[in-house]
């Protein structure tokens, strides 16, 4: 009797890489939604999509099974690449839009309180709506540089009012006498100390004064000088937190040539997020 030959039995085909593809194209879909973690699901579909063309290229040349699960996975790993771009610009504009938002109701908030002395009433027989109409140039709102709220205002917004006081424009001798590590002033610039006073009127939250209050001078030449580095007394950086109720005082420092020091006017930032608003330097 004869004894048929072996039958042969081939090998499974390897999946490997189409499994790899098509549970790396579900992760990335399911994640592709969502803003922001939207980036992690482009890069996971970025990798499965590799593994998909490798998956598919070998299934064509029946080196590796598992075709359709790769063309899955390709697929899926595609179209997360695609929503992810998309969620995430979603997600930017959204958050561009709250930023936005934000500063359009600090800036609505801002309401300064000028200061006001005998000479600012009317005259005798002088309409009080019409002067304060001639006062104001025309096309500039009050508190802009070409318009800036009169020295000693009190600016205020919903949480902290603040009041700049009359700079002393010769101060190197102060600051001088205060350290013996201070360097001088440059060449041509002299030391100057802005008396500052902050309030927080209604923040539940309290407020730290060097970290929420930014003053600048600007120059008439259109020159900004940001504060200056040396050891002055009653720093602004010494008030501590302000809780609502609480108010301090202290002096801001800068360092800004003679010849800009008249006609200048401070800018005036209150908290993260509030547009600048400028007062007449004196």
């Amino acid at each position: 009797m004869a004894v048929p030959p072996p039958t042969h039995v081939p090998e499974p085909q390897k999946k490997g890489f189409a499994i790899t593809a098509l549970v790396l194209g579900i992760v990335a879909i399911l994640g592709s939604w969502i803003p922001f973690l939207s980036i992690g699901s482009a890069l996971i579909g970025a990798i499965g999509l590799v593994f998909g063309i490798i998956a598919v290229v070998k299934a064509f040349k029946g080196t590796a099974g598992g075709k359709v699960m790769a063309i899955i996975g390709s697929v899926l790993s595609g179209l997360a690449i695609i929503f992810a771009i998309v969620s995430t610009a979603a997600g930017v504009a959204a958050v561009d839009g709250a930023i936005d938002e934000v500063d359009e109701e600090f800036a609505a908030e801002l309401s300064p309180e000028p200061a006001t002395d005998a000479s600012d009433e009317p005259a005798e027989g002088t309409n009080e709506e019409d002067e304060e109409v001639a006062d104001e140039p025309e096309g500039s709102p009050e508190g802009t540089r070409d318009n800036p709220f009169p020295a000693g205002s009190v600016l205020t917004n919903d949480e902290v009012e603040v009041t700049l006081g009359t700079a002393n424009w010769a101060a190197d001798e102060t600051v001088a006498s205060e350290n013996q590590f201070n360097d001088p002033a440059a060449d041509g610039s002299t030391f100057v100390i802005l008396p500052v006073t902050i309030t927080n009127v209604a923040s539940s939250e309290p407020v730290t004064p060097w970290l929420e209050l930014t003053v600048f001078y600007v120059a008439p030449d259109g020159r900004s000088f940001q504060e200056a580095s040396a050891v002055i007394p009653e720093d602004v950086m010494d008030i501590d937190d302000l809780y609502e109720g609480g108010t301090g005082s202290g002096n801001l420092l800068y360092e800004i040539p003679s010849e800009v020091q008249e006609g200048g006017v401070w800018g005036v930032e209150m908290g993260w997020f509030s547009d600048t608003v400028f007062v007449e330097a004196t």
